[in-house]
Parts: structure tokens; C-alpha cells; sequence
């Protein structure tokens, strides 16, 4: 395909994985927009792609100077990462590729850079109040992957001002058809050793988001217009299950064992690592982006926020799994616990009308800020 004239170009990485496929896909409705898939493996793209194809490895210096050439947008969805530990993988794999890629397009005139974040980099309010678009964040100091996100958002931060816009996309736990590095793969596999353990008991909240209002949300970053140097939005969907309503689901569609002890968080990162290093657990593969750890939530929002319509409910997002019996009917964005009503659940925060995304009203829209701890 030829690009037309004008248009914005915009170069989506990880074309191939999850979150890429669904940013190409929201992209291809925009005909102001010109998309360039950046990947490994050009012939798992997408058959509907015909646009221009940069094909490499985002670990290869050379690479990453040629890719953000001609491009005027990047939305980096191509990533590395582990659940648990490998700090010193971590640095070499995906930190410093990653904030290479971020200076490349500042000094080749990249106008936006758009990073694929996780909302579990915001520090929880000790007063229980919402997570804002632009809360402050808060490194763990035992999951290398999230400290490295923080340090990716400082960069961006501090480099805001040199002419490329930075934006970064703080994302829920990712469901839907066609995720197959994300929660629900991750997890069969470790139930069924009957090593995993509830985490703090599975009393936190997770927030989820789809994959087409994922892809809609990167497209609007990509295309909006008045945007500051630095932004920072959160996306995530109407309602918070439980980490174990989530996960009782998913065990229970795959005939799988539920967890059958819990641990602190400490303590279950301390586990994995053992049970990594007894190879007793799956190793982690590389994720491009879902983030599996618990995000404890609270269970009312606070003032007006900024929306987005997704096409579809969250509870439509079950996961296409194989199952031989549907023994429960959870979906898997359940209602809350007694006493916090669905509505005041779906109540928006964040930012106002400044916001990337127009604030909308009533049920069933994706929000983009975050409520915070409340047990």
C-alpha cells in the first residue's frame, strides 16, 4: 500500500502480539493515518495488513536507528519482561533497548512516543483515594520489570521537552481472544502444578481492560490533538473483580485446581523465585505487556474523569478456552462485594475535559483513571 499524502505516519512494534494486533486494527479505521508494522516475524501479521513492514529485532542497535525513520508517531506495544526477578535480563533485554528506541525517535524528529506502561506503576494513597492519570509512581524493589517501567516514565519525563511528545499508556491486566501471552496462559499452566499460591489472600482488585478498547485507546493517543509535552493516561475497564473471582474463573473454565494456600506479596515473589530455581514451576516467558500482579483497589472513585466507549461490555471478554465443563458462571468482570453498588463502581476519576479521551457517561465505557486501595 502506498502511503497517502499527509497522513501521519504512525510505526506500531510488536505488530504481532496481542496489544499490536489491536493497535493495527483501530489504526486501519483512521484514513488520516499512514501504519508501519514494526516485528520479528512479518508472517504473523495480520492478513487484513498490507502496509509497510520493518522487519528486526528491537534488541539490535542498528535496528532501532533505521526503524523510527520517516515516522512521525510510535506506538511501542514490542516488549520484554518477566513475572518475577531476572533484574539483570530486565536491564539488558528491555530497559535499555527500550529507552535507546526513546532517544532514537527524539533524534530523528519523532513528533509522539507512546509507551506501553502498567497501572500497577502508580503508588497507592494512604487516605484510600483515586490512582490519578499522573500518580505518582512507586518502585517495588522486588520486581525488576514494574521498576524499570518507572524508570522508562522518568526518562520520558525528563527528555519531554526536546520535541517529541511522550505519553505513557498505564494499561489493566489484559483479556480477550487471542491473548496468548497473557493471564490466562500464564496461569493454566502454574495451577496445575498446585504450587501457586493466593496472593495476600486474593482480596485485591484487578483492573482489566479489552483488547479492542486497548487498540482504540493507542489510536487516540496516536491522533488526538492539544496534547501536552508529557502525558500520562490509565485504561482500564468498567469494573474491578477480585483477583480470586478472576482466578477461581479461569481455573474453573480450564478444569484446573485452584490455589489452596495464600502468602503475603513478599512472600510469593520469594516463591516463585524457588520454585523457578527448583524448576517446579514453568519458566516465565517474555510478556508484551499483560502485568499479572494483584492491583489492591478501592471500591469508589472520586471526581469526574475522562472515558472511552468500549464495543463491547467487559463481561463479553471471556477468554476462548478450551473447557469440557462450565461449572461456573462468573463472568470475568463480576459484580463487587456487598455493599459497593455497580454504579458507584463504574463512577469516573482522573483528570477532566483536558483528557486524551472525551469524558462520556453511563455503564459500560473504559475507564481511564484508577481508584485506589480500599479493603
Amino acid at each position: 500500500m502506498s502511503p497517502r499524502p499527509g497522513a501521519t505516519r504512525v510505526l506500531v512494534t510488536g505488530a504481532t502480539g496481542f496489544l499490536g494486533r489491536n493497535i493495527l486494527a483501530a489504526l486501519a479505521t483512521r484514513p488520516e493515518v499512514t501504519v508501519i508494522a514494526a516485528c520479528r516475524a512479518p508472517d504473523r501479521l495480520p492478513a487484513a495488513f498490507s502496509g509497510e513492514v520493518r522487519a528486526g529485532d528491537l534488541r539490535d542497535p542498528g535496528y532501532r536507528r533505521a526503524l523510527v525513520d520517516g515516522v512521525d508517531v510510535v506506538c511501542h506495544a514490542g516488549t520484554w519482561g518477566a513475572f518475577w526477578g531476572h533484574a539483570e535480563l530486565e536491564r539488558r533485554q528491555f530497559f535499555e533497548p527500550n529507552r535507546d528506541l526513546i532517544d532514537q525517535a527524539i533524534d530523528r524528529g519523532v513528533r509522539r512516543f507512546i509507551q506501553t506502561s502498567t497501572v500497577a506503576i502508580a503508588a497507592r494513597p494512604v487516605n484510600g483515594g483515586p490512582i490519578d492519570d499522573f500518580a505518582q509512581t512507586r518502585r517495588t524493589g522486588f520486581w525488576p520489570h514494574l521498576d524499570r517501567l518507572i524508570d522508562l516514565d522518568d526518562h520520558m519525563r525528563r527528555h519531554s521537552d526536546r520535541g517529541t511528545q511522550m505519553i505513557t499508556m498505564r494499561l489493566g491486566h489484559f483479556v480477550g481472544a487471542g491473548n496468548t501471552l497473557g493471564m490466562v496462559p500464564a496461569l493454566v499452566p502454574r495451577l496445575r502444578t498446585r504450587l501457586v499460591p493466593w496472593l495476600a489472600g486474593g482480596r485485591a482488585r484487578l483492573a482489566l481492560v479489552g483488547g479492542s478498547d486497548l487498540g482504540e485507546a493507542f489510536a487516540l493517543a496516536a491522533t488526538a490533538d492539544g496534547l501536552d509535552d508529557y502525558e500520562s493516561f490509565n485504561i482500564c475497564g468498567p469494573t474491578l473483580p477480585t483477583a480470586r473471582e478472576v482466578i477461581e474463573f479461569i481455573a474453573d473454565e480450564t478444569d484446573s485446581p485452584r490455589p489452596w494456600f495464600s502468602v503475603p506479596y513478599a512472600a510469593g515473589y520469594a516463591f516463585a523465585w524457588l520454585m523457578e530455581k527448583l524448576q517446579l514451576l514453568p519458566l516465565p516467558d517474555p510478556i508484551s505487556g499483560a502485568r499479572l500482579r494483584e492491583l489492591a483497589l478501592p471500591d469508589r472513585p472520586r471526581r469526574p474523569q475522562t472515558r472511552l466507549h468500549p464495543s463491547r461490555g467487559l463481561a463479553d471478554r471471556r477468554p476462548r478456552i478450551p473447557r469440557r465443563s462450565r461449572r461456573q458462571r462468573l463472568p470475568l468482570a463480576p459484580p463487587g462485594p456487598a455493599g459497593v453498588s455497580d454504579e458507584g463502581r463504574r463512577s469516573p476519576v482522573g483528570r477532566g475535559p483536558h483528557s486524551l479521551i472525551r469524558s462520556l457517561t453511563g455503564p459500560g465505557q473504559v475507564n481511564c483513571s484508577l481508584p485506589a486501595n480500599g479493603r
